[in-house]
C-alpha cells in the first residue's frame, strides 16, 4: 500500500538541543498510526513539523516530509496555508483552548469553511457543518448557536472533530484528543474517530501516551524515545512482544495487557480501564 505521508526529519528549537533526530514514519490512506512516548519526547513537535508550524515557535525543521506526492519542506507559506485545515487537519488536546471563547460555534465553523471554500456558507457550508455535527451525535440547530462555555468538554471535543473534517482532509493529526476526558467520554470520542476516519479512508496520526486508547484504536504503533523512532510494528505485536528495551518498559508498566483482536472498541476500552483500576485497587467513580 502506497504511503500518503513519509517523513525523515530533524527538528530543534533556537538555542536548544535537537528534539527530533531523523524521525522516519510512513502512514497509508485509511490507516491509523499511533505515536507514543513519554512527555517531552517530541510527539507534538512532530505534528507541528508536519504542518510546518515550528517556525512560528522558534523551531527549525530539516529533512523530508513527503505528503501526497509533494515535499512539504519545500512548500511556500502560501502553499502551506492551502494545505493546513484542508488536506491536513489537526485536533488539539484541549478543546477549551482550541475554540475561541468569544465567538459562537457557528461563527467558528463559518470562518473555518470560508478559509478553504468559495461556496456560500449559508447554504453549502451550513449543510456540511450540520451533517458532520449529526455524525458526531450533536444537534446542529442547538450547537451552532452556543458559545464554547455552554457545552461540555466531551461536546467540545466532538465539535473539534466535526470542524476538522469540514473540508474532507486526507490526513488527520490527533494530538492527545482524549487526555482531558473521563474514560466514558474517551470511549465515545475514540469510537467517533475510528468510525469517521474509516468511512472516509482517511489516514490518522494518533498522538498519545494513553496505551489503552492506542490498543483500542490503532493499526500500528510507533514508539518515540529521545527524538527517534525506536520501534514500529502492528499494534498487537507491540503489546504482545515489544522488542526495544524502552518499548518493553512502556508495555510492562501496564497492569493488564490488552487482548487482541478488539472487536468492539468502546466495550474493550472500558473493560481495560476497569481491569487496570482493579489491578491498582483504584475505584472508578460513577458517571453523574
Amino acid at each position: 500500500m502506497a504511503a500518503l505521508l513519509e517523513t525523515e526529519i530533524w527538528a530543534d528549537y533556537r538555542g536548544g538541543k535537537a528534539v527530533l533526530n531523523g524521525v522516519r514514519l510512513e502512514i497509508a490512506a485509511g490507516e491509523t498510526l499511533a505515536l507514543i512516548g513519554q512527555s517531552g519526547s517530541g510527539k507534538s513537535t512532530f505534528a507541528m513539523a508536519i504542518l510546518r508550524l515550528l517556525d512560528w515557535k522558534g523551531g527549525k525543521v530539516r529533512g523530508r516530509i513527503q505528503f501526497d506526492g509533494r515535499d512539504l519542506t519545500a512548500a511556500s507559506e502560501r502553499e502551506m496555508r492551502s494545505i493546513r485545515g484542508k488536506e491536513i487537519a489537526l485536533i488539539l488536546q484541549s478543546a477549551a483552548s482550541a475554540l475561541n471563547p468569544m465567538l459562537r460555534l457557528g461563527t467558528q465553523f463559518e470562518e473555518a469553511w470560508k478559509a478553504h471554500s468559495r461556496e456560500p456558507w449559508k447554504t453549502a457550508g451550513v449543510q456540511k457543518a450540520s451533517q458532520l455535527l449529526r455524525e458526531v451525535d450533536l444537534n446542529p440547530e442547538e450547537i451552532l448557536r452556543k458559545y464554547p462555555r455552554e457545552v461540555s468538554l466531551g461536546q467540545a471535543q466532538r465539535v473539534l472533530i466535526a470542524m476538522s473534517l469540514l473540508h474532507d482532509p486526507k490526513l488527520l493529526l490527533a494530538d492527545e484528543p482524549t487526555s482531558a476526558l473521563d474514560v466514558i467520554v474517551q470511549k465515545e470520542v475514540l469510537d467517533l474517530i475510528r468510525r469517521m476516519t474509516a468511512s472516509r479512508r482517511m489516514a490518522t496520526l494518533f498522538i498519545s501516551h494513553d496505551l489503552l486508547s492506542v490498543a483500542a484504536l490503532c493499526d500500528r504503533v510507533a514508539i518515540l524515545h529521545h527524538g527517534a523512532i525506536v520501534e514500529c510494528a502492528a499494534t498487537a505485536d507491540i503489546f504482545a512482544n515489544p522488542k526495544h528495551p524502552y518499548s518493553q518498559k512502556l508495555i510492562g508498566a501496564l497492569p493488564v495487557r490488552p487482548q487482541f483482536p478488539m472487536v468492539d472498541l468502546p466495550s474493550s476500552l472500558v473493560a481495560l480501564a476497569e481491569s487496570t483500576a482493579q489491578s491498582e485497587q483504584v475505584s472508578i467513580a460513577p458517571v453523574r
